[in-house]
């Protein structure tokens, strides 16, 4: 048999395996904050002992445990990480979120798409590998990383930094939208804080004071102006396989009191843009727009604040991993995959920045992640974790 079929008869054997798998990481109440990842790593540690398949763990906080699996030897090295933290839970679920409700071929449970369904496909994988050692090249890392969902401070961003992960590749199996679309880059994550100053005084003499809410109206009457039709995306010229820029205005405050003039009023925005732009392009436009605000405002001024920050991103559409991952979805499917640039963010940032060109490429969660109701078919654990086995075969070629 093939590789492909070699794949698939091991996942077809091992389908209830992976359902069992599921529900028992589900069954670890992993919300984040607090997180709690050890649960999982607990959970994991026994299978992989059981299997003679050697890990490590690292905490840069008690209980928020990363463990990283190892299958193979040699290049080339494809780090799979996959996290064990979830978000947490609204009151409207109708049943208990952290059992796996299992009804009509679908799983419901907070957790089966983002990211414990992925973890059971890349798990199994794990399990084929070192079952067929000496029959592929190069060497499959296997991760349940911690504090995904705020921030990877405790996961990623710190194993990255203090040189943890070593490898040529990277497959991050959190976009929820399936091996038909593989996110080869991502938009930048920008968030600011404009405070317009004036001067408070009594709402009964609005003379003997300077609002701060009219240059914060101007400033975004401004940005309205810079809007297509569709409220949110800037006008700005077409960059293949990315949606626009967004700007989006995500917070308003000002004011004490009826009878006060606000001193400050803040405006907070969230600005998803293209890599076709630059960080100091979007800033020294946005306070062009606000000295212009304060300017129509005698009195006025303002200052920024920006708490966060992530560069926009994209690899080689034609480069070796791409390639090995359109050519695994049609060899599975007979099926073509197409590339996309994600609105939101994924760890491939933290992989990138250290020198480990990454991809999106995962589960079809029919974009039900963090909602009431979370799910995923279960054919969706055999359908990629087969393609992901053979995108790894495919990058040793």
């Amino acid at each position: 048999m093939s590789w492909k079929q070699d794949l698939e008869t091991f996942f077809k054997e091992h389908e209830e395996e992976g359902i069992a798998l599921l529900k028992e990481l589900v069954a670890q109440n992993t919300v984040n904050p607090p997180g709690n990842e050890y649960l999982v790593a607990d959970v994991l540690k026994k299978y992989f002992d059981e299997l003679k398949i050697p890990y490590e763990t690292f905490e840069k906080t008690p209980k928020r445990t990363n463990l990283i699996a190892k299958v193979g030897e040699g290049h080339p090295v494809l780090f799979v990480p996959c996290h064990a933290d979830v978000v947490p839970v609204n009151p409207d679920w109708e049943h208990d979120p952290f059992t796996v409700k299992i009804e009509n071929g679908t799983a419901y449970g907070r957790g089966v798409g983002d990211d414990k369904g992925p973890m059971v496909s890349a798990f199994l994988l794990a399990k084929f590998l070192k079952q067929n050692e000496g029959k592929f090249k190069g060497t499959f890392l296997f991760a349940s990383v911690a504090d995904e969902e705020v921030g990877s401070t405790d996961g990623l961003v710190w194993l990255t930094e203090t040189g943890k992960i070593k490898a040529d590749y990277a497959v991050v199996p959190d976009t929820g939208s399936g091996i038909y679309k593989l996110s080869y880059g991502e938009k930048g994550l920008l968030r600011f804080q404009y405070t317009f100053h004036g001067k408070a005084g009594h709402a009964a003499y609005p003379d003997h004071g300077v609002n701060s809410i009219w240059p914060a109206v101007a400033f975004l009457n401004s940005v309205r102006e810079s809007y297509t039709e569709k409220l949110g995306f800037l006008k700005e010229n077409d960059q293949p396989n990315f949606s626009p820029t967004t700007f989006t205005i995500s917070g308003l405050e000002a004011g004490s009191a009826y009878n006060i003039i606000p001193k400050e009023c803040k405006v907070r925005m969230d600005i998803r843009y293209t890599p076709q732009r630059k960080l100091s392009e979007i800033r020294e436009w946005t306070d062009r727009l606000a000295k212009a605000a304060c300017d129509e405002y005698p009195g006025t001024s303002f200052s920024v604040e920006m708490p966060d920050h992530m560069e926009a991103f994209e690899i080689d559409p034609k480069g070796k991993l791409c390639e090995a991952a359109l050519k695994a979805t049609k060899e599975v499917t007979g099926k073509d995959a197409v590339l996309f640039g994600m609105n939101g963010t994924t760890v491939c940032k933290q992989l990138l920045a250290a020198g480990i060109p990454s991809l999106g490429y995962s589960q079809d969660d029919d974009g039900s992640a963090h909602q009431t109701g979370e799910h995923i078919k279960l054919s969706e654990i055999p359908l990629f974790g087969v393609a992901l086995g053979v995108l790894f075969r495919n990058l040793s070629e």
